[in-house]
């Protein structure tokens, strides 16, 4: 990030499934082993963003794998692939998701 002259960071908000309601704890417990290790590494880069004085920002992910980067229109996403109809563009849906979390004001 220094390298890069990067000013500041932005990573969706992990904290959001502390709060989600599990019927089945087996699932619940499968959400936390692959979802731990991600928030390990948030508070990792939140942790280096302090030292190097960067900002740090966590933003709400909620529809940023289904809304388009470039049109802001919802969009259609199967599996790792996003369509969207209103400007007709394929991307990866990781990509979209990462660039709509970049262009977040919240």
């Amino acid at each position: 990030a220094k390298y890069h002259h990067v000013s500041k960071i932005k990573c969706e908000n992990l904290k959001w499934a502390r709060a989600s309601k599990r019927k089945d704890i087996g699932q619940f417990l499968a959400f936390w082993q692959t979802h731990w290790f991600y928030s390990q590494i948030q508070e990792s880069i939140q942790l280096q963003c302090h030292l190097h004085n960067i900002s740090f920002k966590t933003v709400n992910a909620k529809y940023t794998s289904q809304k388009c980067s470039y049109s802001n229109h919802m969009g259609q996403r199967v599996g790792k692939s996003f369509f969207c109809p209103d400007c007709r563009i394929h991307l990866d849906s990781d990509l979209n998701a990462a660039r709509n979390i970049a262009l977040s004001t919240s």
